[in-house]
C-alpha cells in the first residue's frame, strides 16, 4: 500500500467524518477553512477511538468494515441533520492584516513555523518507535490490540488501566495500511500539533495583531520539549491539543455567546479524558473554569448559568465515564491483587498522605517545579518571559479573557503541586523529573497565550484609542 493511499484511510477519513461533525455542531459561526480543518480532526479522531471502544466493549472485531461503517453512519447522520439557525457569526480579528506591506516580523515567524512543522512531520514518519513509553504504553498495547481485533488480553498487558485514545489510533493506522508499521502510526502526532497551532492563532488573532498572533506560535514551537514530543508517540501532545482546544472553545463562547461551542468545549475535554489519566484531574479544572465563567455573569440569570454549565460538562464527564466504568467493572476485576500503591496518575486511586514530612515534600515540589521551569533546557526563556510579562498586567486593560487563562494556569499548576505534595504520586517528581516536564508539556500552549494577550494587548488598545 503506498503512504498516499494510508494517509486517505488513516487520516483523512477520520477527519473528513469529523469535519462534518463539527460543521453541524457550529451551524451558526464562520470560521476560516484552516480551522473548521483542525478542528474536525480533532472530533474525527476523538470521535473514531470513542466508536472502537464501543465495538470492542460489544464484541465487535476491530477491523476495518465495522469501523468504516460505523464511522460513515456518524457522518451521514450528521448531514442528514438541518441547521435550525439561519444566523451566520463572524469572528475577526481585532487588527485587520495591513494591505500590501511587507511585514519582516510575520515573514520570520511564519518561515519558522512551517520549519517545525516540517521537522516534526518528517521526523515523526521517518523514525521508528524508539522511545520507552511509546512501547510499553501505546506500541505494545496497540499491536496486540491490532492482532487480537478485540480487549481480550488487555488485562494482562502493561499499563491496562491507561486510556486508549492512542493504541486505537495506532490500530486504525494498522487497520488502514493492512499492517503493522512502526513509521507510519506515528503520523497522528504532528498532526495534532498543526492542528493545535492553526486553532490557538485563530484564537490569539480574535485578540491581538497579526504579528503578535505568529510571534506566539513561533515561541510554542521554540520549546525543544515540545517540538520532540510531536514527533514521538507520546500521549502528551495528543492530551495538550485536546485541553488547549477546549479552552479556546470557551473563549471564543465568551466572545461569540454560541452555546454549541460549549458542547464543542465538552465533548473535546471529554476527548482529552480518554487520552491520558490526568484528564481526569484537569476535567476538574475544565469545570471549575466553566463554573466561574457562569456565575460571575450578571447579565444571565439562575436557570441559564445552570443550563450552559451542564451544556459544558455533561458530555464532558460522560465521555470520561464510558472507558472508566468499563475498566472498573470488566477489566480490574480480571488483574490479580499485588500488596503496593498504584503508582499511575489514576485520579481514582488517589491516596491522600498527610504527615510531618508534608511541608518538606512541598519545598522539594516547589524547588523542582522552579528548577524545571528555568533552568531544565525543555523550555528555552519561555518562562522566564512569562514572569516578566505577569508584572506588565498592572500597566493594560485586564480583560475577561487575560482572567479565565490565569486562572487555567494556577489551577492546573495548583492540582499537579497538591497531587505530587500530598498522594503516593510524591514518587514522581522526588525521583525523576521526566514526569513534571510532561505535566507542564499539557497547558504550555495557554501559557504562551496569555503572555501573548498580556503583550500584545496593550498594542491593540492603542490602535482602538
Amino acid at each position: 500500500m503506498s503512504f498516499v493511499t494510508f494517509t486517505l484511510t488513516a487520516v483523512i477519513f477520520p477527519t473528513i467524518i469529523g469535519y462534518i461533525l463539527i460543521r453541524r455542531l457550529l451551524p451558526s459561526i464562520t470560521l476560516p477553512t484552516g480551522v473548521w480543518i483542525a478542528l474536525g480532526y480533532g472530533m474525527g479522531t476523538g470521535i473514531l477511538t470513542q466508536l472502537m471502544l464501543l465495538l470492542a466493549i460489544g464484541k465487535v472485531p476491530l477491523t476495518l468494515a465495522p469501523i468504516a461503517i460505523g464511522m460513515l453512519s456518524i457522518g451521514l447522520l450528521a448531514l442528514i441533520k438541518r441547521n435550525s439557525s439561519s444566523e451566520r457569526i463572524q469572528l475577526n480579528p481585532r487588527l485587520p492584516d495591513p494591505d500590501q506591506k511587507i511585514d519582516l516580523i510575520s515573514v520570520f515567524c511564519k518561515s519558522y513555523i512551517i520549519l517545525c512543522v516540517l521537522y516534526v512531520i518528517f521526523r515523526a514518519i521517518h523514525i521508528p518507535l524508539y522511545t520507552w513509553d511509546a512501547y510499553s504504553c501505546n506500541g505494545f498495547k496497540a499491536k496486540a490490540l491490532y492482532f487480537e481485533q478485540s480487549l481480550s488480553l488487555l488485562h494482562n498487558m502493561p499499563h491496562y488501566e491507561y486510556p486508549l485514545h492512542v493504541p486505537f489510533l495506532q490500530v486504525w493506522a494498522s487497520i488502514s495500511a493492512n499492517m503493522w508499521h512502526d513509521q507510519w502510526i506515528k503520523i497522528f502526532f504532528p498532526l495534532y500539533t498543526l492542528a493545535l497551532i492553526t486553532v490557538l492563532h485563530f484564537t490569539l488573532r480574535l485578540h491581538v495583531s497579526k504579528q503578535w498572533a505568529l510571534f506566539g506560535l513561533a515561541v510554542i514551537l521554540s520549546s525543544n520539549l515540545y517540538v520532540y514530543h510531536s514527533t514521538i508517540s507520546y500521549r502528551d501532545i495528543t492530551l495538550a491539543y485536546y485541553v488547549n482546544t477546549s479552552i479556546a472553545m470557551l473563549l471564543l463562547w465568551m466572545k461569540s455567546r454560541q452555546n454549541s461551542l460549549l458542547l464543542t468545549a465538552g465533548i473535546f475535554t471529554g476527548f482529552a479524558t480518554f487520552v491520558k489519566l490526568d484528564a481526569a484531574g484537569y476535567l476538574l479544572v475544565l469545570m471549575s473554569m466553566m463554573f466561574f465563567l457562569v456565575v460571575f455573569d450578571r447579565s444571565m440569570k439562575l436557570p441559564a448559568k445552570v443550563r450552559h454549565f451542564f451544556l459544558f460538562t455533561l458530555p464532558a464527564v460522560l465521555i470520561c465515564l464510558v472507558y472508566n466504568i468499563y475498566k472498573i467493572l470488566v477489566i480490574e476485576p480480571r488483574i490479580p491483587a499485588v500488596e503496593g500503591e498504584k503508582m499511575s496518575f489514576d485520579l481514582f486511586s488517589v491516596k491522600i498522605k498527610l504527615g510531618l514530612d508534608t511541608l518538606v515534600k512541598l519545598q522539594t515540589v516547589l524547588g523542582r517545579i522552579f528548577e524545571n521551569l528555568f533552568f531544565s533546557g525543555n523550555w528555552s526563556v519561555i518562562w522566564l518571559l512569562f514572569a516578566i510579562s505577569l508584572i506588565h498586567l498592572r500597566s493594560i486593560k485586564v480583560t475577561a479573557e487575560i482572567r479565565i487563562l490565569l486562572y487555567a494556569i494556577v489551577a492546573f499548576m495548583g492540582i499537579q503541586i497538591l497531587g505530587y505534595t500530598l498522594t503516593q504520586y510524591y514518587f514522581w517528581i522526588a525521583q525523576t523529573n521526566t514526569s513534571l516536564s510532561r505535566h507542564l508539556l499539557h497547558y504550555f500552549p495557554i501559557v504562551v497565550s496569555l503572555m501573548v494577550l498580556i503583550n500584545g494587548g496593550e498594542l491593540v488598545d492603542q490602535s482602538d484609542d
